[in-house]
């Protein structure tokens, strides 16, 4: 087993993975979270004969509420997916499961060596990744679906995509086209772009009265643009802007990120409109799969309207690892009753539920 986290050794270890990797596994997506939130970044690598296996997750300092005990941290995977990326050098699935079973065991050792009490895992929908441990890891791993998350195959016809598409969408966008709305699609946007862009954000997120943690600071947002080269496409109309929204790319997966909108202009729908070209604008790159999210909650309003969009749907699993139970027992012993939320993981941060990790 081998850790990684230094830049350089990070990316090129990534490269390896890179049939099956996205943008959340990339050192400088993690690094955006280290440098706006109190956390550092840790990559594990394992390998036998049978799989390799890349393992990225954020590391965070508990607070010290046991006393004079030594620092305790626990991980968890960034905002949008994780878990691990698995190479394959067999197909014989028994060989591939007793290799998990050993990397699963030595991967507990050395959490418990380095005082790390557990860990919150975000699996990625569209690697599906969670599946591997769905079955002989129960009592390791605690599985949860939290919802499910709609997807584009981008490798379809345009004309099929947008015959996929729900009625009221496709009139939704030709109406907008007809209005005269101006798309803008910037890859290097100005500092005005992106601080217009984090102004309708804000404002989304008043509007929609959205939690605390999704009021990203102005520099985490930027971040994004200055490290990740996100893309980002802005809906202009009556030469104001109405909609805007950030994109993510992977090397085969482009993901809906952030976004933000004017709903006082009747008559045009620059959310819909948006979507729309980002699926041209993939395909034109070659990608495979335009990732739009799931909602807030189960079959939600925003869940509806991107499954608008496509029937294709991914389930999103959380997962739950802990590594020494009697500590993590004794933290949440320590807590206020009061504040516990035994539905929250870790329970002893539940009254921290304001920050994203």
């Amino acid at each position: 087993m081998d850790i990684i986290t230094k830049r350089a050794d990070w990316n090129n270890v990534l490269q390896q993975f890179q049939n099956t990797g996205d943008i959340y596994y990339n050192y400088d997506y993690l690094s955006i979270y280290v440098e706006n939130f109190d956390a550092e970044s840790e990559a594990i690598i394992w390998e036998d004969q049978h799989v390799s296996i890349f393992w990225s997750h954020l590391i965070r300092v508990i607070p010290n509420i046991l006393g004079n005990s030594p620092a305790s941290f626990d991980l968890i995977s960034p905002y949008g997916y994780g878990g691990p990326l698995i190479n394959y050098k067999t197909d014989d699935s028994l060989k591939i499961r007793n290799s998990l079973r050993s990397f699963m065991e030595e991967y507990h050792r050395f959490a418990k060596s380095n005082n790390y009490i557990c860990e919150f895992i975000r699996f990625h929908p569209v690697l599906r990744n969670w599946k591997l441990f769905s079955d002989d890891f129960k009592n390791v791993i605690a599985l949860d679906h939290y919802n499910d998350t709609v997807y584009i195959d981008l490798s379809a016809d345009l004309d099929h995509i947008w015959q996929e598409m729900r009625k009221g969408h496709r009139y939704n966008i030709k109406k907008s086209v007809r209005e005269g709305c101006d798309v803008k699609i910037l890859s290097n946007p100005s500092d005005s772009d992106i601080n217009e862009f984090i102004s309708l954000y804000y404002s989304t997120m008043e509007r929609v009265q959205s939690s605390k943690k999704y009021f990203f600071s102005p520099s985490f947002i930027k971040d994004h643009f200055s490290k990740l080269h996100a893309t980002l496409i802005r809906i202009d109309y009556d030469g104001k802007l109405i909609g805007a929204s950030m994109f993510i790319s992977g090397k085969s997966c482009v993901h809906y990120h952030l976004s933000g909108s004017n709903n006082t202009i009747k008559g045009v729908y620059p959310s819909e409109l948006i979507i729309w070209n980002v699926i041209k604008w993939a395909k034109e790159r070659n990608l495979k799969y335009f990732h739009l999210g799931g909602g807030l909650k189960m079959n939600d309003s925003l869940f509806s309207f991107k499954s608008g969009f496509s029937n294709k749907k991914a389930p999103f699993y959380t997962g739950k690892i802990i590594f020494d139970h009697e500590k993590y027992d004794l933290l949440i012993k320590s807590c206020n009753n009061a504040n516990l939320n035994q539905n929250f993981f870790p329970a002893y941060r539940s009254d921290q539920n304001d920050t994203i990790i």
